[in-house]
C-alpha cells in the first residue's frame, strides 16, 4: 500500500499572540488570519487551514477488495529555547488545583494517590496543561499525589 501523509494540525506555543504570528510570518511567509479566544483554557489563537487528502494507490485484486484510509491529527508544539517556571499545585482538603506557571505546555500523566496506609492506591486522570491554564480535580484521599510531568523529551516525577 502506498500512503502519503501530510500535517493536519499545527500549534505554535509562544509567549504572546504577536510573537506566534511573527514566528509564522518568518517561518511560513504568511500571517494566520483571525482566530478565537478560549477563556476556559486561557488561550487565544489565529488560524490557517492545511488541506488533508489521504492518498492511496489503486486496489488490485482478483476478487472483491476493500480500501481503508486512516486519518489522524498531528499536534506540533514549538517550545521556547529555555524552560522557565513550572506547574504549581495547591490543596484545599481533597481538591487539588494545578496551574502551569511556566512558559511551555506540560503533560501530566501516570497520576497516583494512595490512602494513608499506602494500601488503597488510585490512578488519577492525565491532562496537558498549556501555559497559564489551571486544572482542578477532586481527590479520593487527603494524602500526597504524584504525577509524571513531561516537557519535550524530559520527564520528572512531581508530588503535590
Amino acid at each position: 500500500m502506498n500512503l502519503k501523509s501530510e500535517v493536519d494540525h499545527l500549534v505554535v506555543a509562544a509567549a504572546s499572540l504577536d510573537d506566534g504570528v511573527r514566528w509564522c510570518r518568518d517561518t511560513f511567509g504568511f500571517e494566520p488570519t483571525a482566530g478565537g479566544t478560549h477563556p476556559l483554557m486561557a488561550t487565544h489563537n489565529r488560524v490557517f487551514r492545511i488541506a488533508i487528502r489521504p492518498v492511496a494507490g489503486a486496489v488490485t485484486a482478483d476478487q472483491s477488495a476493500l480500501k481503508v484510509l486512516v486519518g489522524y491529527d498531528a499536534l506540533v508544539l514549538v517550545r521556547p529555547a529555555a524552560f522557565t517556571g513550572d506547574v504549581v499545585g495547591t490543596r484545599t482538603g481533597k481538591t487539588l488545583t494545578l496551574r502551569n506557571a511556566g512558559n511551555t505546555g506540560q503533560e501530566l500523566f501516570e497520576g497516583k494517590q494512595c490512602d494513608a496506609a499506602g494500601k488503597d492506591c488510585r490512578d488519577l486522570p492525565a491532562r496537558r496543561l498549556y501555559p497559564g491554564v489551571t486544572w482542578q480535580q477532586t481527590l479520593p484521599f487527603d494524602t500526597p499525589v504524584t504525577y509524571k510531568a513531561g516537557t519535550g523529551g524530559k520527564v520528572r516525577e512531581r508530588t503535590f
